[in-house]
């Protein structure tokens, strides 16, 4: 796949979802990592990996607790990063309690450690099934 076809293949793939959590979305972006490949983004090199990352930050009405599911792409040639996004919004006040953290996966045959490893956060377990405030995909270049 082109890294041009990222975002509309997994808005395809999301279609079929009646709501978005931190649940489903983390399933869908680890299938999406997993099934795959992104023209140019050689695995070996780190060019396509997956981040997790949680966080209190500013939003548009005010302070809010981010979850962020992130596919990284760095393509052959390119200079900058082209990242996927899908971030759950919630109150500002589970950020009090969850603090802030990222963790990456640097290749498919890590994926299910990697999985693992954020189904045991205590932000993972206290948003998992929870309906976010908002939710955006967004494809964008570093």
């Amino acid at each position: 796949m082109k890294p041009s076809e990222v975002e509309a293949h997994f808005r395809t793939l999301l279609a079929a979802t009646p709501s978005i959590t931190i649940a489903t979305a983390l399933e869908f972006m680890a299938y999406f990592y997993r099934e795959s490949r992104i023209d140019g983004c050689a695995l070996d090199l780190d060019r396509d990996m997956l981040l997790f990352q949680f966080g209190t930050t500013k939003g548009r009405d005010g302070q809010v607790f981010e979850v962020d599911l992130t596919r990284q792409l760095i393509p052959t040639g390119a200079d900058e990063p082209s990242q996927l996004h899908v971030t759950c919004r919630f109150p500002a006040s589970m950020g009090q309690a969850l603090g802030s953290h990222d963790d990456w996966c640097d290749h498919p045959n890590h994926l299910e450690a990697w999985l693992a490893g954020i189904r045991a956060t205590p932000c993972y377990k206290a948003t998992a099934d929870l309906d976010p405030d908002e939710v955006r995909i967004s494809f964008e270049q570093c």
